[in-house]
């Protein structure tokens, strides 16, 4: 699974307000302050979740979730954050959470739920995440953020619960929410007042929201080739890519997978080696992998194995190849293969 690229940039913002050099926890490979972040550019669940553990380490504070979701802003949720800020309101910005959610963030789960004196959202973790606590902060704080966004400082919850342990000091989260929380709750959820939720505000512009939906629905609903590609990608790192695997998370069996790529004249193997090629031009010259790391990720047993089928690929061996594409400086990359 995987989290959007532009959540980064939030972390770097943590790090900074803390005093803390963001370069030195956040690999560059993975975020700078500037890159271009396309709509569907993303980083692994482990990466997020480790520099995620870093920050965490660094900051040492209990309360860094509640930090992070004062700190956050549109563009640290792409395309999605975007979305949110021009939706008619905020109710309306509830219901693509609960529909696209997923494309942002790989292990969020989010329940609408509409009543007629209550809304109510809330997260269902996947349990993946080592720091339940802290993303629950981010993921509910953060909500209640960007809806103040919309309606202005004055907007705050009917209720807020957090399954998180009660903190040693609590006030940086009543203060925050505007409410007495709730820990050791059953689930991490917020309550909204209807009507307020379904306020139309003067932030909304449908044209640019209906925009951004349809970025999100095609980002949601890729074609067939791209979802395979996709599964390719995850299943990779752990040792192997088999057909069957990629049909089941493809949602179809491998008989109808091979029938459907052949409809669009492509085959499994064809697409196994050329999302393997395109991802091994990518580690070692951009994302600075060395040679080791880059056939682990690919699915290969050991680095000769890669060596050979990179030679077979591309004429070169994988040192010679990034020796004539990293000039300069940048020729250190290599981390010592």
């Amino acid at each position: 699974m995987t989290a959007h690229t532009a959540i980064l940039g939030l972390f770097w913002r943590v790090l900074q307000s803390c005093g803390i050099e963001p370069s030195e926890i956040i690999p560059a490979r993975l975020y700078r302050p500037g890159a271009a972040i396309e709509d569907d550019s993303y980083v692994r669940l482990r990466d997020y979740y480790a520099i995620l553990g870093e920050v965490i380490d660094s900051v040492d504070d209990e309360a860094v979730g509640v930090r992070a979701a004062e700190l956050i802003h549109p563009s640290h949720l792409g395309v999605f954050g975007h979305a949110w800020i021009a939706s008619p309101s905020v109710i309306a910005s509830c219901r693509m959470l609960a529909r696209f959610g997923r494309v942002f963030f790989g292990d969020l789960r989010v329940k609408l739920r509409e009543l007629p004196d209550i809304v109510e959202l809330s997260y269902d973790p996947d349990g993946v995440s080592p720091y339940p606590a802290v993303d629950a902060d981010i993921q509910v704080g953060g909500l209640i953020k960007f809806c103040r966004m919309q309606y202005g400082d004055s907007f705050v919850p009917l209720a807020v619960a957090l399954r998180r342990p009660e903190p040693r000091r609590r006030a940086p989260w009543d203060e925050f929410f505007g409410v007495t929380v709730e820990f050791d709750a059953d689930e991490n959820l917020a309550r909204i007042d209807p009507e307020l939720a379904g306020t139309i505000l003067t932030t909304a512009h449908t044209a640019l929201f209906e925009q951004h939906r349809a970025t999100l629905a095609d980002l949601d609903e890729p074609d067939l080739i791209t979802r395979v590609r996709l599964a390719i990608q995850q299943l990779l790192p752990s040792g192997s890519a088999p057909e069957e695997k990629v049909a089941a998370i493809v949602g179809v069996n491998p008989r109808t997978l091979h029938r459907r790529l052949s409809e669009h004249g492509e085959s499994y193997r064809s697409l196994l080696q050329s999302v393997r090629m395109e991802l091994a031009e990518r580690y070692l010259v951009r994302d600075g992998y060395n040679i080791t790391e880059a056939a682990f990720l690919l699915g290969y047993s050991d680095s000769s194995a890669f060596s050979r089928a990179f030679k077979s690929w591309f004429g070169v061996t994988p040192s010679e190849y990034r020796s004539t594409r990293v000039t300069g400086g940048r020729g250190a990359v290599d981390r010592g293969l």
